[in-house]
């Protein structure tokens, strides 16, 4: 049976996130990546792109003040003499307007970046690889989402999730990074002893296994869209094949429930 493992809910009823991150094509993937990222785990969306005909500072500041919360991306934007690099003021305006507002702020901090957050606030940083592994901070994003605006609140059951964006671009031929992984509370995550990823032949190498550390997440990278095996073993013995497929250019993520269809344990 295939189904969201969260429950719908209207609009209205959707915790509001205001995305801020640097309009440019070196961060474009957190535009396509994110949105959908928070939307699947139940949030409302709002990034300041949404504003061509309109004074965007105002209106930003807006969307900023009715958000239940800012995730703020901060990139390498500017490289200094001594080899650190700064994020975009933009970005740390949006920041500390948020926190004037008594927003709760999350930070998704390029390694290189330095800023001095502390003036902030009280943040959460989460550290993000946007060189290589970008979606393993996801991982710590997801967490902290459901401690800040879901109290916490479990989710039924276990699926495999994968997001996808553009990557390098050879000759003719692009190419699309992805992260994929197992969704689930933390106690059925625990229920998990092992979780082996089979990809399609051709991939290099095609058998890996899931990090255990981050939510039995893998990267890789395809020119087409594909069709992998994740093998899960539970720590009760009980084992189960799912197969999932992610397709190029997918900011998407492709839920498969796994949890009340069998015991997790």
């Amino acid at each position: 049976m295939a189904t969201e493992p969260m429950k719908e809910m209207s609009d209205s009823a959707k915790p509001s996130v205001f995305l801020a991150f640097p309009f440019r094509e070196r961060d474009e993937w957190i535009g396509l990546v994110v949105p959908p990222f928070l939307n699947h785990y139940g949030c409302d969306v709002r990034t300041g792109d949404l504003y061509p005909a309109q004074q965007i500072d105002r209106a930003v500041r807006d969307d900023i003040a009715r958000s239940d919360l800012l995730v703020a991306f901060l990139t390498r934007t500017e490289q200094l003499k001594n080899g650190n690099w700064v994020p975009s003021e933009w970005v740390i305006s949006e920041i500390g307007f948020a926190i004037g507002k008594e927003i709760p702020v999350v930070l998704v901090r390029e390694l290189g970046v330095s800023t001095e957050i502390g003036i902030l606030g009280n943040v959460q940083v989460i550290n993000l690889d946007a060189e290589h592994e970008a979606f393993t901070a996801f991982v710590g994003l997801r967490t902290a989402i459901r401690n800040l605006l879901f109290k916490g609140k479990q989710e039924d059951g276990l699926a495999i999730c994968h997001l996808a964006k553009p990557g390098e671009l050879v000759g003719e031929t692009q190419w699309s990074d992805f992260w994929v992984w197992i969704s689930g509370s933390k106690k059925d995550l625990d229920s998990i002893a092992e979780v082996t990823y089979r990809f399609p032949a051709g991939f290099a190498p095609e058998v890996e296994a899931g990090d255990p550390l981050k939510a039995f997440g893998v990267y890789g990278e395809t020119d087409s869209p594909i069709t992998l095996k994740a093998q899960i073993k539970f720590k009760s013995g009980n084992r189960k094949t799912v197969s999932h497929r992610i397709g190029t250019f997918a900011p998407g993520i492709t839920p498969i429930l796994l949890g009340s269809s069998f015991p997790a344990n």
